[in-house]
């Protein structure tokens, strides 16, 4: 889902993203809300991984 209210892109601003936009007005600028359904944990160490199904 997209998040295109103003008071939401202002309040989730960071000053980092002005390398890549003009502001929290900038158009290009969106928010994307994501709700996953399954989240899969790697390990590094070779055990077998992990799913979280929400």
């Amino acid at each position: 889902m997209i998040k295109d209210s103003p008071e939401v892109k202002t309040k989730l601003w960071n000053e980092s993203f002005s390398n890549w936009f003009d502001g929290p007005e900038d158009p290009n600028y969106v928010l994307l809300q994501i709700q996953p359904e399954v989240i899969r944990l790697l390990n590094i160490h070779g055990e077998p991984s992990q799913e979280l199904i929400l």
